[in-house]
């Protein structure tokens, strides 16, 4: 098992990411993570999908990704998107296509008019060819083209959190409050296209202004459907954007007696040093059916999904066939193509997505083994076997996208 350090510090640089409808108008509910967390079982992954696909990243001089794990796809229709946070500072995002053939940096790291320092966050409109980037210091939204030509820079009145794009008209600027700075509250601002301000609705109020900006790296902010959602360290709810009342909270999730008290969930330092006894998210995804909930359970990962109609948690059983390859063995038991167990990252209506290392895979499948499981896909053993026999250990990740 890792150690408890390493398992926070992947807690930290995962955010969560929530993606799909909610109906209007649902009360909040509550989905108990507590009781499933005692009782683990092996699940396949056709319960929740009909088809994988492996899109191996190209590697090149000019792009070489770091760790698997501090690294989140967005897969788009054309092309797809790479956030590497493999250090200190940020690096530019990546471009590749969508068959994986590397395109370039979208812009640069720097402190010239159309570059950026940090990442806080970013939305694509492929529809609207428009990439958006949310910059601290100064504060600014830099709008690109996938040709990765900065077309725009739309000038912030101070630090955001993150962004949302509807359309070029409509932009959502998340704000949440610097303990640092009196009176100020946590909000939501629709703008158009050069800043002006549309509306501005309250986040949420009444609740301590702890966490706030220390933490707005690691909330996220996502269009569902026809509404927004949100969620923010310590990841235990999750809000709606109502037009007339602002944030409500819709889903809570219960950790039980074991939860990491608020104090210490927003504090970095506290959870490095006091975590150990506790339980917190590390990354939830949503989907039209289901959450996908990873946990940090007294120092274990645990990896659990609920099913909304059947209102049910299942926590995930260790795959004891992958069990060398920790990060590779928490998730369904691959009945598609037999391959590697897959967890999600992130996702959205259609597909869900992962990233897997190509020594993992290399390890695993060079030899082409056979399986015991009955494959729902059988066709497609050989394509992950042909994939890998094209892979190099020290290859840049594979994107995998399960529909």
């Amino acid at each position: 098992m890792r150690n408890l350090a390493h398992l926070l510090v992947i807690g930290l640089l995962l955010v969560p990411a929530f993606s799909s409808a909610q109906t209007r108008g649902q009360s909040t509910g509550v989905i108990d993570l507590s009781a499933a967390l005692n009782a683990d079982a092996p699940v396949l992954l056709s319960t929740i999908a009909d088809n994988i696909e492996y899109v191996p990243l190209e590697t090149t001089p000019e792009c070489i990704l770091g760790d698997y794990r501090n690294i989140k796809a967005e897969v788009l229709k054309e092309y797809i998107v790479v956030y590497d946070k493999h250090q200190l500072d940020d690096v530019p995002l990546k471009l590749f296509s969508r068959q994986g053939k590397y395109i370039g940096e979208i812009g640069a790291i720097g402190k010239g008019p159309n570059e950026y320092q940090r990442i806080l966050g970013y939305s694509f409109l492929e529809d609207f060819d428009r990439i958006y980037i949310l910059n601290d210091n100064p504060s600014k939204l830099l709008v690109f083209n996938f040709n990765r030509q900065c077309i725009g820079s739309i000038p912030l009145t101070r630090s955001a959190a993150k962004v949302i794009a509807i359309n070029p008209d409509r932009i959502g600027i998340m704000y949440l409050p610097f303990s640092e700075i009196p009176n100020e509250t946590a909000h939501f601002e629709w703008i158009d296209n050069i800043g002006k301000i549309l509306k501005s609705v309250p986040l949420y109020q009444g609740r301590p202004k702890d966490g706030g900006g220390a933490f707005a790296p690691k909330a996220q902010l996502k269009k569902i459907g026809d509404e927004v959602h949100f969620v923010e360290q310590p990841f235990d709810t999750v809000y709606r954007l109502d037009p007339d009342k602002g944030f409500q909270p819709i889903w809570i999730f219960n950790l039980g007696a074991d939860k990491m008290p608020r104090e210490i969930s927003t504090d970095g330092r506290r959870i490095m040093e006091e975590a150990r006894p506790y339980s917190f998210i590390r990354i939830a995804v949503e989907t039209p059916k289901y959450y996908f909930i990873s946990i940090v359970q007294r120092q274990q990962i645990r990896n659990l999904y609920y099913h909304k109609k059947d209102k049910k948690v299942t926590c995930l059983k260790i795959n004891e066939q992958f069990k060398k390859f920790f990060d590779a063995s928490l998730g369904f038991v691959n009945d598609l193509d037999g391959g590697l167990p897959f967890w999600p990252n992130s996702g959205s209506e259609s597909q869900l997505v992962s990233v897997a290392a190509p020594e993992v895979l290399k390890a695993v499948f060079q030899d082409k083994p056979t399986t015991t499981l009955k494959l729902k896909r059988p066709e497609l053993r050989e394509k992950l076997f042909k994939m890998v026999d094209q892979l190099k250990e020290d290859d840049n990740p594979v994107v995998v996208i399960v529909k």
